[in-house]
């Protein structure tokens, strides 16, 4: 028994690999030769295949689990390779991650956590191990195959497709999809051949390790919406690396959904990924020095573009769950009217969807996802800030101090006439009311956390009533467009006259739920406004 190999001592500090999943016929066309050779002009070496069966081992309460470590025996024919990989962080689509190897011979089955070269990580094993025994959760099986890559500007990279399965007590899920590891040169270059091989194939992005797919099938989680995380950043640090690790959060935060969207249609999944590009797009906004560039501008572009389709949707859904539901409950007449009107609006609904999918599976939305990261990879921002360098060492709690203030101030202006304000005037409250709530989910962790906490409760409650009242005034743009509809899907004895009462009925209905949000808001801007901020105490 000896160790093999630690990634972790590698010049990266750890394996980095990028993953993207395909279905087995596009995989099994990138495993000829000539697909690489027109991408990169170099592919080294013939490909080798070979069947790969990965046993995963943990306690029966998943402690190694639970400390993000995952445990695995390869077995071969005359060998086994133990491997212990840690999560990586959460943030990043490409993570580095410690991964330490050791050879077991062919008669020993178990895993060794003696043969761990890394101290901290052999500790943690042996503790686990010493409460309870370890023992076999689930398996991979794939038929793997692999090249080896040469860019254009010398990076040197693994290609793996593997085509299989994870089998479990609970059922089994297939794999089909390929790793691109780096193995010298820099991050930036799996995004550019992952950018360039989306553009040709229908790839999508996948986030998850082999390792988090099996630990979700065999305790029966089920894909579903993910908010984002808490974000901690260091006051001590320069503005430049907060901005990096905003982004790097938002960009994660969007992918995580896209499964939720893509296979399961949770309209969750739809509201987080908007979320995430709003979350984004504030970032650009407060981070305005670094976002001067082409670069910057075309992708807070791409992201209000995206934000938009997907909006489309969320308007249906919240028209839906939200005002015709209610206003069922509450209008005694035209039963009838009112549900040619909501089934008119679910085949709206099932359009938009399909717009959705349909656009998730283009070209165009890897390609930005990739954009950004590559973006994010190679600070391109720094190309705009040639002429004021000093922006990049810029200290951070300096900076969000003074910007927290000149956002809370226009606020304040325009809170300050609430009461008189027209629709178009609240839109942009509303708007600054969002962009200081971002920045909060940003910042507050470089300030007093029960401070920061109190005052986000009291601006969320303002937002929300903000959020209502929005709700109504998109039902009202709606409306006009779900009449055609159920006008065009007339039967029966229902007559136009009664889909106009019932409308009629809708925005009387709301009407009188804008007159109630209108003075809940301004009880909740009092609230609001009499908090001492945060970032003054």
């Amino acid at each position: 028994m000896s160790p093999v190999k630690s990634s972790a001592n590698n010049a990266h500090g750890g394996e980095i690999e990028l993953k993207l999943s395909a279905s087995p016929e596009v995989l099994a066309k990138l495993k000829r030769p000539a697909q690489w050779t027109s991408l990169l002009q170099s592919v080294q070496g013939r490909a080798v295949s070979e069947k790969l069966r990965s046993v995963y081992y943990d306690t029966k309460s998943l402690d190694l689990r639970a400390k993000g470590i995952a445990l695995r025996l390869r077995h071969h024919d005359t060998h086994s390779i133990q491997t212990v990989k840690t999560a990586g962080k959460r943030d990043e689509i490409a993570p580095p991650r410690e991964e330490y190897e050791a050879r077991l011979d062919n008669g020993e089955s178990a895993p060794d956590p003696q043969l761990v070269s890394n101290k901290h990580l052999r500790r943690q094993l042996r503790h686990v191990a010493a409460k309870a025994r370890l023992s076999p959760v689930f398996e991979t099986a794939v038929q793997r195959t692999t090249r080896a890559l040469r860019t254009r500007d010398g990076d040197e990279i693994e290609l793996a497709i593997d085509i299989g399965e994870i089998r479990g007590e609970n059922g089994h899920a297939p794999i089909a999809e390929m790793e691109l590891e780096l193995k010298s040169g820099t991050r930036a270059a799996l995004y550019k051949l992952a950018r360039q091989l989306v553009r040709t194939y229908p790839l999508r992005l996948r986030l998850q390790s082999k390792a988090a797919r099996g630990y979700a099938l065999i305790v029966g989680e089920t894909i579903s919406a993910v908010k984002a995380g808490p974000l901690t950043l260091d006051g001590d640090k320069s503005t430049e690396i907060a901005f990096e690790t905003i982004l790097r959060h938002c960009l994660q935060h969007f992918l995580a959904n896209e499964p939720a969207v893509i296979e399961t249609q949770s309209p969750q999944g739809v509201h987080q990924m908007r979320v995430a590009l709003r979350r984004l797009r504030s970032a650009f906004k407060l981070f305005d020095d670094f976002c001067q560039g082409d670069e910057a501008k075309r992708l807070e572009h791409e992201a209000k573009v995206l934000s938009r389709r997907l909006g489309e949707l969320r308007d249906l859904d919240v028209f839906l769950s939200d005002t015709i539901k209610h206003a069922r409950q509450t209008i005694v007449d035209h039963d009838a009217a009112l549900t040619a009107l909501a089934k008119a609006a679910e085949q709206a609904r099932h359009q938009a969807w399909d717009k959705i999918i349909a656009t998730l599976n283009t070209p165009r939305f890897m390609t930005f996802a990739l954009d950004l990261a590559l973006f994010i990879e190679t600070r391109q921002w720094r190309e705009a800030l040639s002429s004021d360098a000093s922006l990049i060492e810029k200290p951070l709690k300096l900076h969000v101090r003074v910007m927290l203030t000149q956002t809370f101030k226009k606020i304040s202006k325009l809170g300050r006439e609430l009461k008189s304000l027209d629709e178009d005037s609240r839109h942009v409250l509303r708007k600054r009311l969002k962009k200081l709530r971002y920045a909060t989910d940003f910042f507050s962790s470089l300030f007093n956390e029960k401070a920061a906490r109190s005052y986000s409760r009291k601006l969320e409650k303002l937002q929300d009533e903000f959020g209502l009242l929005n709700d109504i005034a998109t039902a009202g743009t709606l409306m006009p467009f779900i009449m055609r509809k159920a006008r065009a899907s007339l039967r029966g004895d229902l007559r136009e006259s009664d889909l106009e009462k019932a409308l009629q009925a809708v925005e009387q209905f709301n009407e009188d739920r804008r007159n109630k949000i209108l003075t809940a808001m301004l009880r909740q801007w009092r609230s609001f406004s009499s908090a001492q901020p945060y970032w003054e105490h």
